[in-house]
C-alpha cells in the first residue's frame, strides 16, 4: 500500500468533475483526476447543445473547449479506470485503479452513468442525427414535429408527455412485453391530445437523409405486419445505470442506484462527495453537472481545511 497521502481525488472528467477540479485548483488544492475515457465525457455523444447559457454548438465542441480550461490549469488528469475506493481506519480512502494504488483525504465521485445500449438500425445513413436520449436538451429542436419515443417505464411516459407540449405528434413505443408504468403516468400522457401509444411493434429500420425522418416497424411476433412512421425525432428511454461498482461495501448508494448526498454533495462518508449524473439529483444537465461540481469542489476545499487544523 501507497504511503503517499493526497488531498483529493476526482473520478471522471465530464462536465462536474472538470468544474470541481477548476474549483479546487484555484483554491490551492491540485486534485488528482481519474479519466480513462475522453476529456468531457457524455458531450460526446450530444449533437447540439443550446440550453447551457453562452454557448451554441456541438458536445464535442464543448468539451474540447472544457479541454482547453483542463490544459490552462495544467490539472493532473491520469488515464487510469478506478476498481475500488475503500474507507480507511484513519479515515482516509484508498483507491486502487488499473495501474497503482492511491492514498487520498477526500474523494468527488463524478462519473456519470452508462445508459443502456440500443441499437437503430440504419441510423448510420443520417449519422445518428434525430436520435436522443434527452428530452428537455432536445425537444425545442423538434418544435410542431412528430417524434417518437421507446420505453415503458414511468421516466419514458413522463418525458413524452413533457414532449408533447412542446412537439407535434408523439408515438409511444412499447417494445417490451409489459408497460411498468404506473397507472397515473400513462393516464397523463393518454390524455394529451398529439399522443398514441403503439404496442405489439418493434423497431426494424430507419432511414433520413441529414436527420431521421421515417422509422419503419414490424409486428412483434408477426413480422409481416408493418408499419411506417414519419418522425423528425426518436427519443430512447430504456433506461441507464449509474456507475458505482468500485465503490465496493461503502452505504452509499440508494436503491435506484444514485449516490445519496446531502446539500454540501457530501454523502454519509466524511470526506466522500459525488456530482453530477450519478448523484440522486432530479435534473441531469450540462449545466446541473457543472454546478454540482462547483459546489462539491468547494464543500470538499472546506472540509480539507478543517481536517489539516484538526490534525495540527
Amino acid at each position: 500500500m501507497t504511503d503517499e497521502l493526497n488531498d483529493v481525488a476526482i473520478i471522471g472528467m465530464g462536465p462536474a468533475g472538470i468544474t470541481a477540479a477548476i474549483y479546487l485548483v484555484r483554491s490551492n488544492i491540485n486534485p488528482i483526476c481519474f479519466e480513462p475515457g475522453k476529456i468531457g465525457g457524455k458531450l460526446h455523444q450530444v449533437k447540439e447543445i443550446e440550453n447551457y447559457t453562452a454557448f451554441l454548438g456541438t458536445g464535442v465542441e464543448l468539451a474540447k473547449e472544457m479541454e482547453k480550461q483542463v490544459d490552462h490549469f495544467d490539472l493532473d488528469v491520469r488515464k487510469e479506470r478506478v476498481i475500488s475506493v475503500n474507507p480507511n481506519e484513519d479515515k482516509t480512502y484508498t483507491i486502487v485503479t488499473d495501474n497503482k494504488e492511491y492514498k487520498f483525504r477526500s474523494v468527488i465521485i463524478a462519473n456519470g452513468m452508462k445508459e443502456k445500449p440500443f441499437e437503430v438500425k440504419g441510423s448510420n445513413k443520417y449519422f445518428g442525427n434525430g436520435i436522443s436520449r434527452c428530452a428537455e436538451c432536445d425537444a425545442a429542436f423538434h418544435k410542431g414535429r412528430p417524434v417518437a419515443v421507446i420505453g415503458d417505464s414511468n421516466k419514458a411516459y413522463k418525458e413524452a408527455t413533457y414532449l408533447a407540449g412542446i412537439v407535434g405528434k408523439v408515438f409511444l413505443i412499447n417494445q417490451g412485453d409489459e408497460v411498468k408504468a404506473d397507472k397515473e403516468v400513462i393516464e397523463e400522457f393518454v390524455a394529451m391530445p398529439n399522443t398514441k401509444t403503439i404496442t405489439g411493434y418493434k423497431i426494424a429500420d430507419s432511414d433520413g437523409e441529414r436527420h431521421l425522418q421515417k422509422l419503419s416497424l414490424v409486428g412483434k411476433t408477426d413480422e409481416s405486419k408493418k408499419m411506417d412512421l414519419e418522425v423528425d425525432a426518436l427519443f430512447i428511454f430504456i433506461g441507464a445505470t449509474p456507475i458505482y461498482e468500485f465503490l465496493g461495501y461503502m452505504d452509499i448508494v440508494n436503491g435506484s442506484g444514485f449516490i445519496n448526498v446531502d446539500g454540501s454533495k457530501m454523502t454519509k462518508n466524511e470526506g466522500v462527495f459525488a456530482a453530477g449524473d450519478c448523484s440522486d439529483t432530479k435534473l441531469r444537465q450540462v449545466v446541473t453537472a457543472t454546478s454540482d461540481g462547483a459546489i462539491a469542489a468547494i464543500n470538499c476545499a472546506t472540509y480539507l481545511r478543517k481536517l489539516k487544523k484538526n490534525q495540527k
